[in-house]
C-alpha cells in the first residue's frame, strides 16, 4: 500500500507542477471575469461524474480483485460502459448551459471543453485494473504525461493571445494522451476484450446505485458552491474561490490515492479476515492523519504567500479561503477512508442519506453565507459539511464487525509537530524567502513527528489476526 500511494504521490508532484504552471498562465492571461466563467464551465463538468462514473469504478475494482473466470472481458466491457456514460454526461453538461440561460462563449466553451468528458472517463476506467492489480505506475506515467501536453500547448495559446475557450483544448488534449498511455498498459497488464454485455452493465448499474446516489450527492455539494456563487454573488467571486479550490485539488491526491491504494487490500480480506481488514484501514488513517497534519500546518502559514506568488495580488484576499477550505479536505480524508470500508464490506446502502443530509446543509449555509461573506462564507460552509458528514460516515464505520474500537491515529502527537512547523514557519517567513521557510516547516513537521514516535507504524504483518497495532498509539491519543 505504502508503495503505490508512494508512487502515484510521485506521478502527483511532477504533474500536478506542471498543471499549476498551466493554470498559473491561464489566470495571468484571462481577467478575473473570464478566469470566473473558465471556473465555472470546469465545476459544471466536475458534477458530471455523478453520470460518468456512478461509482462504479470501485465495484469493478473488487470484482477484479475478487477474482473472476474471465477478468479480461469483464475489463473491456466495464471500459465500453464508461465510454457510453461520458458520452451521456457531455450531452446533460452542453444541455445544462444552454437551457440555464449562460451567455453563449460559455455555451461554445463548455462544448468544447466537455470532449474531456467523453475522454476522461473511459480513461479513468482503465484504473480499475491497475488497481486490481495493485500496479499502479502506468497511472502516475499517463498523468505526468497528459499534463506535459497540456502546459506545452497552454503556453502556446497563451503566447497567441487565447481566449478561455481556446484555454479548454489543452485539457482535453491532457485526457487524450492519458487515455493513450493507459490503454496501451492496460493490455500488458490484462488481456481486454472490448464487448458489449448489457446484462452485465445493468448489474454493475444495480450494485453501484447506492454509492453512486451517495457520492453524487456529495460532489454536488463539493461543487455547488462554484456555481452557487455565480448565482449569489459574481463570476469574480467564483474566480477567486475557484483559485482557493487549486490547493484542495492539490490534497484530495492524498485521499484519493490511499484509497487507490487500500481498496484492494480490503476486498481481499473482507469478510474472512476482519483483523487484517481493520489493520489496513488503521494503517490508511495513519498516513491519511499525517498528511492531513502537514497540508494544514503549511496552509496556515504560507497560504497568501502561495497565492500571491503564483496567482498575484488580486487573488491575495483568497488565502482565508484557501485555509478553510484546505482544512475542510483534510477531514474529508477520513470520510473517503470509511466509504472505501463500506464498498469493500458491502455496506453502503446508508451512505447516500449521509450525502443527502451533507448536501442539504452545505446549500442551505450557502444561502445564508454566500450573500454576506461571499467565497469566504462558501469556505466556511464547506468546513461544517464535511466536519458533519465525517461524523456521520465515522458512526456507519463503526457498524461493520471488527472495527470496533476504530483505528485511532495519533491526533495529539500530529497537533504537536504541526503547531511546532508552524510556529517555526512563521518565524522564518519574517525574514526569508517563504518556499524556504516552508520547506524547514516540513522538515520540523516530520523531525518533531520521529522524536515522538509517530512517524511510522510499528512494524507487523496486517494480514495477521492478532498482529501489532496499526499505527502507534499510546494513552494520550486515546
Amino acid at each position: 500500500m505504502f508503495a503505490n500511494v508512494g508512487t502515484m504521490a510521485t506521478g502527483r508532484v511532477v504533474a500536478s507542477s506542471l498543471i499549476w504552471i498551466a493554470s498559473l498562465i491561464i489566470v495571468r492571461s484571462l481577467s478575473p471575469v473570464d478566469f470566473g466563467k473558465f471556473t465555472f464551465i470546469f465545476s459544471i463538468l466536475g458534477m458530471l461524474s455523478i453520470i460518468t462514473d456512478l461509482q462504479i469504478g470501485r465495484i469493478a475494482v473488487v470484482r477484479l480483485s475478487s477474482g473472476l473466470n474471465d477478468p479480461g472481458r469483464f475489463g473491456g466491457n466495464y471500459v465500453l460502459l464508461r465510454l457510453a456514460l461520458g458520452v451521456v454526461g457531455y450531452a446533460l453538461a452542453v444541455g445544462f448551459v444552454a437551457a440555464a440561460g449562460y451567455p453563449a462563449d460559455v455555451v461554445r466553451a463548455t462544448a468544447v471543453a466537455g470532449v474531456v468528458v467523453v475522454v476522461a472517463t473511459p480513461a479513468n476506467a482503465y484504473n480499475a485494473v491497475f488497481e486490481a492489480r495493485m500496479r499502479l505506475r502506468p497511472i502516475a506515467f499517463a498523468t505526468a504525461l497528459g499534463a506535459i501536453g497540456q502546459l506545452a500547448l497552454t503556453a502556446a495559446i497563451a503566447a497567441a493571445g487565447g481566449t478561455f475557450l481556446l484555454f479548454a483544448i489543452p485539457v482535453v488534449l491532457c485526457e487524450l494522451l492519458e487515455i493513450t498511455s493507459k490503454a496501451a498498459a492496460a493490455h500488458r497488464v490484462m488481456p481486454l476484450r472490448y464487448r458489449i454485455d448489457l446484462p452485465e452493465w445493468w448489474s454493475l448499474i444495480r450494485e453501484a446505485v447506492p454509492l453512486s446516489v451517495g457520492a453524487g450527492l456529495m460532489l454536488v455539494y463539493y461543487r455547488i458552491d462554484a456555481v452557487m456563487l455565480t448565482k449569489l454573488d459574481s463570476f469574480t467571486a467564483a474566480g477567486a474561490y475557484g483559485v482557493a479550490y487549486k490547493f484542495v485539488d492539490l490534497a484530495h491526491s492524498a485521499s484519493l490515492y490511499v484509497g487507490m491504494a487500500v481498496l484492494p487490500l480490503l476486498a481481499r480480506t473482507w469478510p474472512h479476515q476482519p483483523a487484517a481488514f481493520r489493520a489496513a484501514t488503521g494503517r490508511a488513517a495513519f498516513l491519511l492523519s499525517v498528511l492531513g497534519g502537514l497540508l494544514v500546518c503549511e496552509f496556515t502559514v504560507f497560504a497568501e504567500s502561495v497565492i500571491r506568488t503564483l496567482y498575484g495580488a488580486r487573488y491575495a484576499p483568497a488565502a482565508d479561503a484557501a485555509r478553510l477550505v484546505v482544512a475542510s479536505e483534510c477531514v474529508a480524508f477520513f470520510t473517503f477512508l470509511a466509504f472505501n470500508c463500506l464498498v469493500a464490506a458491502g455496506r453502503n446502502r446508508r451512505y447516500p442519506l449521509v450525502t443527502l443530509l451533507g448536501l442539504l446543509v452545505n446549500v442551505a449555509l450557502n444561502l445564508v453565507a454566500i450573500p454576506r461573506w461571499s467565497y469566504l462564507g462558501a469556505a466556511v460552509s464547506t468546513l461544517v459539511t464535511d466536519v458533519l458528514v465525517c461524523v456521520l460516515m465515522t458512526l456507519l464505520l463503526r457498524r461493520i464487525p471488527g472495527m470496533r474500537p476504530l483505528p485511532t491515529p495519533p491526533w495529539l502527537r500530529v497537533l504537536c509537530a504541526a503547531v511546532c512547523g508552524a510556529v517555526v514557519g512563521w518565524a522564518l517567513a519574517r525574514f526569508t524567502f517563504w518556499p524556504l521557510a516552508a520547506i524547514v516547516t516540513a522538515v520540523v513537521y516530520v523531525a518533531v513527528l520521529r522524536a515522538l514516535r509517530a512517524l511510522w507504524p510499528r512494524d507487523g504483518d496486517p494480514g495477521e489476526a492478532g498482529g501489532t497495532p496499526a499505527y502507534p498509539s499510546g494513552t494520550e491519543d486515546k
